[in-house]
């Protein structure tokens, strides 16, 4: 088949890219992404909730996507913060009065993950042509 000498290349680009989504996963649980997780979380509710950005002044909006698994989940962002507080400690402070504060950081993680997937396959999709 005129294709057949690809199929090696496509094995091991899928392999890379599962062992890389694998080898995140497991380090998800217990390893932080940046040192600054929760500012972003309490950032992406704003954008979520009011449609504002940006907390802390070097976010982006695509934090809200960083957010989002923790907001759909019902988590509830610390009242009152407002552009110019303190968002590290407002961020820290929020986090550990959620429930379940390691499940929503590794929700934001594992999205944080399946957009870096989704890069590299993007990425193995334009240099395949």
């Amino acid at each position: 088949m005129a294709g057949d000498h690809h199929k090696p290349v496509a094995a091991a680009i899928v392999t890379l890219v599962v062992a890389f989504a694998a080898a995140c996963l497991v380090a998800a649980r217990t390893h932080s992404l940046c040192n600054d997780e929760a500012k972003h979380l309490v950032t992406g509710f704003r954008v979520l909730e009011r449609r504002e950005c940006c907390l802390g002044g070097d976010n982006a909006p695509l934090t809200a996507l960083f957010a989002l698994p923790a907001w759909l989940a019902g988590a509830t962002p610390l009242p009152g913060l407002e552009m110019g507080d303190p968002v590290h400690e407002a961020g820290h402070a929020w986090l550990f009065r959620q429930a379940n504060p390691e499940g929503a950081l590794f929700a934001a993680r594992c999205l944080t993950i399946a957009s870096g997937v989704a890069m590299l396959a993007w990425i193995a999709a334009l240099t395949w042509r």
